[in-house]
């Protein structure tokens, strides 16, 4: 026993050497991770003991004679820790990358990988650092102005209001961009925005209500964290052990508690009973406390077995579907579809194809689409106006969509200028409410150009042209129909029942908000992420201004990228300002200068929006036929032919899921590669049911002579067409079937 235990303490000993660095590489892999970890803990653990403190000297505040650098000590003290982890965590785990520098490799055993774990947490310590130092330079001068208002002789909440509001935003970055614990920033940092903006707006002499606005968001953030809790605790329970689950409880139950403690708080300072709420605070603080424990820990335990969403793909890994070990009988040449899923059935082309649907289309709508467009439209070519109906029909769908944006943001800009003029007039700053309200919008528009992705893959699926489109027409139609619900309400409330007051302009602030930066935003993001798609559906066509009016030639220009963003900008431009100006001639004549005259015209602007809008998505949902939403190909190796020939269609019309139109040319080649092994010069013929829209025609040229040298048509107007557009040889179908793996196209 002495001499093994000699022979442990023996550092002349390569065995005992290599004994000890095992032992120092396993500590040191993960420091730099407990470090983080730790701070971010510490941080909570000193802003609850910060809440014990305020509300333990709750009466010492209400006398007056509370020495407020000493209430705020816990924080203090909590963030000068902070700093020292954070400063601290970039050379933890020196040891460990010394060892997989010298081994070079990235990685030793299962321990964290240093250049996609370990360093980047090390580069992220960074915007950590600018976090923990704007929180203490918020937080002293938020207790410098304590200290004035105690004294008497109140300092501006300016610096107060701009530190804090720089927090909220890095931690709705944090969140938006970053998946670890996204919920958590994102609830906190807005609910930290939110009652910044309030505390800002309730300076001075203020009711308890107003007071109670600043508490409020806090306690939805929570009320937000809990449902979160719960969802994942049931999302994640086929992956979780029984001691995580066990955790995840008990922090739902303290979340839950906390939500209680703070709905008690707010509603005694709801009822200027601030000074009985000392026990209800110390329970908030104390609960913040306990929390660190148990994330603290699930943290520690995700960090060495697996965050919960890797956990999920590793078992849905090892455990296959019982579909894939099921084997399928032999029956002869599969085709490959390229933009679809497996469960899809092709359907047949309709009697007329997109033809018949772009009539009915301009049929039920023309008066919608020529209103929108009458500025800006789109028109064919001369002599191809049968031959592209339903391509012009698309053009001016989205020429609509752009228009209507226009006049959403025209009705949001009118309702913001009317709660900045109620601010004025309760003797609130007009510049410092204009920055607030304007910050406030840029932040919930760069949370909704995050999340429309996402919004997306719930709502509707498969990306595609088509569902962005009615994606964003969902999101303007949405918007609308809140804000004609939500704004005469409030107007009602506001002017008829004499309720202008702060709670009232706090609501208007952020009903508006969310209401247009959010909802809006998701639109206009949808709409942006189309683009690549909705350009090519302008190829062809020709912008005109003023297109309704005859002999103005000289405002026609052929479609382009650079002509298509011009114009749009022209006609966003001529909408806002008509609206703009007749806003501004309401306001400003002294006979309809009354509010009854401004919110007149604010309600005609959202029934005109509306009805709009639902007119919209009841095109898009009508009618699947878009030249620029819908492409499908079917690729198969043909019995009778060789075995490098392809047989190829493209079918337009009633599908859900198509592939962009720029990546026609690269799904052909593609799918060549998978089904002859890579010989994509063997494509043989091409089959182009009721003619092809001119980027597909594009596509297929552009695969060079390899591809077959035939374009079969069934009707004469398509080989027409065709025969225009391309340099391909034209052969009319007489059959009208063709026959394509046991399926028809007509």
């Amino acid at each position: 026993m002495s001499r093994s235990a000699a022979l442990c303490f023996d550092d002349t000993l390569p065995s005992t050497r290599e004994l000890r660095f095992a032992s120092t590489e396993d500590v040191s892999a993960l420091r730099t991770h407990l470090c983080c970890l730790s701070a971010r803990l510490l941080f909570l653990l000193a802003h609850g003991l910060l809440v014990v403190s305020i509300a333990a000297s709750l009466e010492t505040i209400e006398a007056g004679h509370a020495n407020w650098w000493l209430i705020f000590l816990p924080v203090w003290i909590g963030n000068a820790f902070c700093l020292l982890l954070l400063t601290f965590s970039w050379c933890a785990s020196c040891p460990y990358i010394k060892r997989c520098l010298a081994e070079r490799t990235p990685r030793l055993n299962n321990h964290p990988s240093i250049l996609t774990e370990i360093l980047p947490e090390i580069v992220l310590t960074i915007p950590g650092l600018t976090f923990v130092v704007l929180a203490i330079c918020a937080e002293h001068s938020f207790c410098a102005y304590l200290m004035s208002v105690q004294q008497g002789q109140p300092q501006s909440t300016t610096s107060c209001a701009v530190l804090f509001s720089m927090i909220a935003l890095l931690a709705v970055c944090q969140g938006a961009l970053f998946r670890d614990n996204s919920v958590l920033w994102l609830s906190l940092g807005i609910g930290l925005f939110v009652s910044t903006i309030a505390f800002a707006v309730c300076e001075g002499d203020c009711p308890a209500p107003g007071k109670a606005v600043v508490v409020m968001p806090f306690w939805l953030s929570v009320l937000f964290l809990l449902l979160a809790s719960v969802w994942r605790m049931r999302s994640y329970a086929h992956v979780l052990q029984q001691d995580e689950l066990m955790l995840l409880r008990v922090e739902a139950v303290l979340l839950a508690l906390l939500a209680l403690c703070l709905l008690s708080v707010l509603a005694k300072t709801w009822q200027a009973k601030l000074g009985q709420a000392e026990v209800d605070g110390c329970f908030t603080g104390a609960i913040l406390c306990m929390l660190a424990f148990p994330r603290g820990q699930l943290c520690v335990w995700e960090a060495k077995r697996g965050q919960l969403v890797d956990r999920t793909f590793w078992q849905q890994a090892v455990t296959p579907p019982l579909a894939s070990l099921e084997v399928m009988e032999e029956t002869g040449p599969t085709p490959t579809v390229l933009g679809a899923t497996d469960s899809e059935v092709l359907p047949e082309l309709p009697p007329g194809g997109t033809l018949a649907c772009a009539d009915e289309l301009a049929t039920s709508t023309g008066l919608v689409l020529s209103a929108l467009t009458a500025l800006v439209t789109a028109e064919p070519r001369a002599g191809e106006e049968e031959l592209h109906h339903d391509r012009i029909i698309s053009c001016r769908f989205l020429l609509s969509m752009f228009a209507l944006d226009s006049l959403s943001w025209a009705t949001g800009k009118i309702f913001q200028y009317e709660a900045l003029l109620m601010a004025e007039e309760l003797g609130w700053c007009y510049l410092l409410i204009s920055f607030v309200t304007t910050t406030a919008e840029i932040v919930v528009e760069f949370i909704a150009s995050a999340l429309t992705p996402l919004i997306h893959a719930r709502v509707e699926g498969r990306r595609s042209s088509r569902s962005l489109a009615c994606l964003a027409t969902k999101a303007y139609a949405g918007s609308n129909l809140i804000a004609l619900v939500v704004y005469p309400a409030l107007g009602a409330m506001i002017h008829l029942a004499g309720m202008k007051d702060t709670v009232m302009v706090c609501i208007l602030v952020v009903v508006r908000t969310l209401q247009y930066s959010f909802c809006n935003q998701v639109g206009d993001q949808a709409l942006e992420m189309s683009r690549p798609y909705w350009l090519r559906s302008f190829r062809g066509t020709w912008l005109c201004l003023l297109g309704r009016c005859p002999g103005l030639l000289g405002l026609r220009r052929e479609a382009s990228p650079e002509s298509v963003s011009y114009y749009v900008t022209l006609l966003r431009f001529a909408i806002m300002f008509a609206l703009g100006s007749a806003y501004v001639v309401v306001h400003k004549n002294d006979m309809l200068r009354c509010w009854a005259t401004r919110w007149s015209l604010a309600a005609l602007c959202l029934i005109v929006n509306a009805a709009t809008s639902l007119i919209l998505l009841r095109m898009s949902a009508e009618c699947n036929s878009f030249n620029f939403l819908h492409h499908r190909l079917i690729l198969n190796t043909r019995p009778q032919m060789s075995s490098n020939a392809m047989y190829v269609a493209l079918l337009l019309g009633n599908s859900r899921g198509p592939p962009p139109p720029q990546a026609l040319s690269r799904g052909i080649v593609d799918a060549a590669e998978v089904d002859i092994g890579g010989e994509s010069q063997g494509l043989a013929e091409v089959v182009i049911a009721f003619g092809a829209p001119p980027q597909a025609l594009d596509a297929l040229q552009s695969l060079g002579p390899g591809i077959g040298s035939w374009v079969l048509c069934q009707t004469a107007e398509a080989a027409l067409a065709t025969r225009a557009r391309s340099s391909l040889k034209v052969r009319r179908c007489q059959s009208g079937l063709l026959q394509v793996s046991d399926r028809c196209c007509s």
